[in-house]
């Protein structure tokens, strides 16, 4: 049973990486030309097509307006907003703060957490927002 799980959950992750990839190699011949948004992402990079495709799609907007960070490490509480947008912001149906450590609605990332905790992709009393969010966590929240 764990084998088979382990191999869906390897399928699905290979699927979503490659509808991702698909996404970003149509967005960068769409861009062909166009202004790079972020100073500190070389086009030469090999993640240029994913940023640009995330930016356009509204699932990240930079640390700035003209920065990416794509050096700096990301936060469960990123990775919990770049899902919520993918997923069209929804609003969460849940009026009550779900984890300890995640109490301010006028933080960024809030209504993603709330969105994420309706989904029970995380539910053990804190969310850790700022801790730097692993491939094994990542993976968890896709999968949940």
């Amino acid at each position: 049973m764990k084998k088979r799980v382990g191999s869906l959950l390897t399928a699905a992750v290979m699927a979503v990486s490659l509808t991702v990839t698909a996404a970003a190699a149509e967005t960068a011949q769409s861009l062909d030309g166009a202004a790079n948004p972020f100073a500190d992402v070389e086009e030469t990079s090999p993640d240029y097509p994913g940023i640009l495709w995330a930016a356009e799609e509204g699932v990240t907007t930079g640390t700035t307006a003209a920065t990416f960070a794509p050096d700096q490490e990301c936060t469960r509480a990123q990775l919990a907003t770049f899902l919520w947008r993918a997923a069209g912001e929804p609003e969460p149906a849940l009026t009550e703060t779900q984890f300890m450590d995640v109490t301010d609605p006028d933080a960024y990332y809030y209504k993603a957490v709330q969105w994420a905790a309706e989904r029970e992709m995380w539910g053990f009393g804190t969310f850790s927002p700022h801790d730097s969010c692993d491939r094994l966590t990542a993976v968890y929240f896709l999968w949940r």
